[in-house]
C-alpha cells in the first residue's frame, strides 16, 4: 500500500467512528 491509499482508509474508518459516536449520542439524548 502507498501512502494515499493509507490516508483515504485513515479518512474513511475515523468517518465511520464519528458518525457512529454522533448516532450514539443523538439516540441516547
Amino acid at each position: 500500500m502507498n501512502l494515499i491509499d493509507y490516508l483515504v482508509l485513515a479518512v474513511y474508518f475515523s468517518g465511520m467512528a464519528g458518525i457512529g459516536f454522533w448516532a450514539m449520542r443523538q439516540v441516547k439524548g
